[in-house]
């Protein structure tokens, strides 16, 4: 069972900036909207609506209509000034309006009588209502986003500062360096969480986190929104929307350095080692104004750019201690008994014999480091460098044509390199492993206004992201370890990993290299916006394409535990492993350069209508609907668990019937799909927000909807299991009779001839036919209230569950043993001719319920946010793979028949 009862800390953030500081605009989309009313009430139709962005100038016009209702849409975050006038009328202006990112503003007019020269001018509160939006979220805006310490200046630390967020660790830190800790959000997984830059897609869809993370310094604000969002938006329960800043009228420019040295730094009063050494160093510059050629063009109202880079340089060391073997041990000499596998018997004198030290042991026992220590933490210490280089750039450009029409590109790139020691990995140079990434993105949007109630924004992306991870090259020859049967062209091929389970300092090169992971991908989407009378349609639609190749192939790894002798180097020594990973000869590996490679594609349209029922009320009702296609796989290398056979795989790939390698455990799939995907994918939102008090300074909001969730590329490429890959497990399993002894080579895959032997299929990443999409149910209830000027507070309850999720299964665990029915483990198995059977499946669940308490003001540079949440959130499992690495997560539910035992 998973229970947590979470009292979130308070979160204060109190900035002080100095007067006039720079601030350049910021990008993507809000929303204004409101009624125009005479003194008696009566509404007026056909007012003269202008809003004008301050930093730029750029104007965007509109009328209300004949229920005294406008909005303008598609608006760049930023400071704007609203005006309304009509003849016979004075007009009145209202300044001061910000406008954060996914934001409804409401700004309401009441005209009087008099002369349209005459301009009535008030400017507004500098924290607003959300009077039209049940959406629950926080904006953490610019002066937050810079101003704040933070360690590395990476954003998505600041996803604490919004209510129902906490950090949970687990594969997105450690497997994607330079992104940051993984946050659960709204009681969902982090697999629920969407990162959007200018509301296209900002994610490495292997990893689910995000592909660029962006220089404080470029960043304007972004905003996290938990529940009850628009259905523009899909893919997750989650969305983090960031925002680039552009330029202004003014040319604006920044330069910034930020250093860390150990130098400075104090001593852990209860450490006597010295401080590990350290000098971090971040600089560079941002750049943005009007496009401006002597006297050829003046782009001031018109043409803007914004330029910025950045350079992180850290070498930081990496010491400590660890265990390694004393020379009697590697000479064979031990001081507790070890059996024989051949005869059953204990090894004379608890030794092995020179002969019988085997061809991998002699290969690998110069990697073994000497005693230099004598301490509880371990007897060797080691120190190796941990360098961190990472570059950064984006370009951006705006473009406006009069009032009807606007354009911007943006080109991102971010490039990161670092070297660290890996879970499992020997504390060595040669154990360490070398990730270098690098993703690019390019994007452009277009807005157009048909007529003063018909807007239109076409986006359009492309984003490749590239976290590939390499080991540092092999010292000696892989073929000198003697194990035949094993891919020998692997590109960037480090020395295999060999680890133990006492303890004892793993050796060789680092774990679960080489691996390679592009991801590119392209979307395109497209709003219209529609107010006719009380009402306004949102419509459009979101295409989605993306790729994501992985190596399924590494140099190896080899695990010895004791299985067979009864002590771990013994069993190293005679070279029996009792579990390990190895890339097997097979026929088309090389030619194909051991990669898979998943294509994905996702069209999901939406329709929304924005209902104003009363001054005081409004209503949102919308659907989404989120197809996705089936996943294919470029060269078919695919397969199926089939459970009507009693256990075997239905492959895409023809090429093994052909060559009648199919034996009797696989099925032909006929075609390069199998199965079924669902269907009934329709996302419905509802919404209300009320202010039940004339003087507005209340507001009732309730939302429900359904968010479903995006694939999970990491998970499910797994799942397609292929008996041709070449990388696979295998696991010793001595009480039935079962050795790996690593002299004997290991059989090729697909396998020569069809074969029929128990455990044939060996270890298995499998998933059912029928594909379901997980989703999330989300419900909240919200009142906020303006407590005085420029300072409301929100009490928000927030309740989710969490519908089919991603899991791991294995499906072929052994029945509990009967001394009544006494049988080996094998015969205890459902499927005696695989052995681990991991099944990807889409059982699990979640539910979440939180209430927070939340404070803002923000006033004279001033800005203070502070919030409480307390929460209970009980799953199944917290993630697909676990959470933190948990070994439980990683091997799946502990009783795959009965998930209540884990819940």
């Amino acid at each position: 069972m998973k229970k947590a009862h979470r009292y979130t800390a308070l979160l204060l953030a109190v900035l002080w900036s100095a007067p006039g500081a720079i601030s350049l605009a910021q990008t993507s989309t809000a929303k204004i909207t409101g009624r125009v009313t005479d003194s008696s009430h009566a509404v007026i139709q056909g007012a003269e609506i202008t809003v004008t962005n301050i930093a730029s100038g750029v104007n965007r016009e509109t009328r209300s209509n004949e229920e005294g209702n406008y909005s303008v849409v598609f608006l760049l975050p930023g400071d704007y000034r609203v005006t309304a006038k009509l003849a016979g009328f004075k007009a009145a202006s209202k300044s001061g309006i910000k406008l954060d990112v996914e934001q409804v503003a409401r700004v309401d007019f009441v005209l009087a009588v008099g002369e349209v020269t005459e301009v009535i001018d008030v400017t507004a509160a500098s924290v607003a209502l959300d009077t039209d939006s049940t959406t629950i979220g926080q904006v953490i805006g610019n002066k937050q986003v810079v101003d704040l310490p933070l360690n590395g200046r990476n954003f998505t630390q600041l996803l604490l500062l919004s209510s129902n967020s906490i950090i949970t660790g687990g594969e997105q830190g450690e497997f994607r360096a330079g992104v940051g800790n993984a946050f659960s959000l709204g009681g969902s997984r982090t697999a629920s969480n969407s990162f959007l830059i200018d509301g296209l897609i900002n994610m490495d869809p292997y990893y689910q986190t995000p592909a660029i993370v962006p220089s404080l310094d470029a960043l304007q604000e972004f905003k996290v929104q938990t529940s009850t969002y628009s259905a523009e938006f899909g893919g997750a329960a989650n969305q983090i929307n960031i925002n680039f800043k552009s330029g202004t009228n003014d040319l604006h420019g920044t330069g910034f350095y930020f250093g860390r040295n150990s130098a400075l730094a104090a001593r852990n009063f209860f450490d006597p080692s010295k401080i590990t050494p350290l000098n971090q160093n971040q600089f560079g510059y941002t750049l943005g104004g009007p496009v401006w050629i002597p006297k050829l063009y003046d782009g001031r109202n018109r043409t803007f750019f914004f330029a910025d880079y950045e350079q992180q340089i850290t070498r930081q060391g990496n010491s400590g201690y660890v265990t390694v073997p004393n020379p009697e041990e590697l000479a064979g000499r031990f001081s507790t008994t070890i059996i024989d596998p051949r005869t059953g018997q204990p090894f004379p004198n608890n030794t092995v014999p020179p002969d019988r030290i085997s061809t991998f042991a002699k290969a690998a026992l110069p990697f073994f480091q000497p005693i230099n220590a004598s301490t509880p933490q371990g007897n060797h210490f080691f120190s190796i460098p941990n360098p961190i280089d990472a570059h950064q750039q984006h370009y951006r450009v705006d473009q406006n044509f009069g009032t009807k029409d606007s354009f911007f590109v943006r080109y991102s790139q971010t490039i990161y390199t670092a070297s660290q020691i890996q879970g499992g990995s020997p504390h060595t140079e040669e154990g360490q492993s070398h990730q270098v990434q690098k993703n690019r993105n390019i994007s452009g949007h277009y807005t157009h206004t048909f007529s003063p109630n018909v807007v239109n924004q076409f986006r359009l992306g492309w984003l490749k992201p590239e976290a590939n991870i390499v080991g540092s090259p092999a010292s000696r020859p892989i073929e000198s370890l003697g194990v035949t049967g094993i891919a020998q062209w692997l590109p960037d091929a480090a020395f295999p990993n060999i680890s133990f389970g006492n303890g004892i300092d793993s050796v060789g090169g680092a774990n679960n290299v080489p691996f390679f992971a592009p991801a590119p991908s392209w979307e395109m989407s497209d709003g219209l916006s529609i107010t006719r009378g009380a009402h306004t349609f949102s419509m459009g639609f979101n295409f989605r394409h993306y790729t994501s190749y992985s190596s399924a192939f590494s140099s190896g790894s080899y695990r010895f535990d004791g299985t067979t002798t009864g002590e771990a180097l013994a069993d190293f020594l005679i070279g029996y492993s009792s579990s390990g990973f190895i890339t097997r000869q097979c026929s088309d590996c090389e030619k194909n350069g051991g990669y898979t490679n998943f294509i994905y594609r996702g069209l999901a349209p939406y329709f929304q209508d924005e209902w104003k029922v009363s001054p005081r009320l409004t209503v949102t009702m919308g659907v989404r609907y989120d197809y996705n296609f089936h996943p294919l796989e470029e060269q078919n290398h695919q397969g199926w668990w089939d459970e009507a056979r009693g256990g075997g795989l239905i492959v895409a790939d023809k090429t093994i019937f052909d060559k009648h390698l199919e034996g009797d455990v696989l099925t032909y799939a006929g075609g390069r799909t199998y199965g079924t995907v669902p269907k009934n994918v329709f996302a419905p939102r509802l919404g209300l927000a009320f202010r039940p008090f004339n003087n507005n300074k209340t507001v009732i909001r309730v939302g429900a909807g359904i968010f479903y969730d995006q694939a999970e590329v990491k998970e499910q490429a797994t799942g397609f299991s292929y008996p041709g890959g070449g990388g696979t497990g295998y696991t010793a399993k001595p009480a039935d009779g079962i050795y790996i002894d690593l002299s004997q080579p290991f059989a090729p895959q697909p396998p020569a001839s069809p074969a029929t032997a128990a455990g044939q299929l060996g270890f298995l990443w499998t998933q059912p036919a029928k594909r379901l999409n997980p989703y999330v149910e989300q419900w909240s209830f919200s009142i906020q209230r303006e407590l005085a000027s420029n300072t409301k507070i929100d009490i928000n309850y927030l309740g989710t569950h969490g519908v089919r999720l991603l899991g791991r299964e294995n499906i072929n665990q052994p029945y509990p043993y009967d001394s009544s029915h006494p049988l080996s483990v094998l015969e205890r198995t459902q499927y005696p001719r695989a052995g681990l059977v991991m099944n990807h499946i889409w059982h699990h669940y979640s539910h979440y319920n939180a209430m927070n308490v939340k404070i803002e003001r923000s006033a004279n540079d001033m800005t203070l946010l502070a919030g409480y949440t307390w929460s209970k959130n009980m799953d199944v499992k917290s993630a697909a793979a676990g959470v933190a690495g948990d070994s439980a997560g990683w091997v799946g539910v502990m009783n795959p028949r009965d998930y209540r035992r884990d819940y």
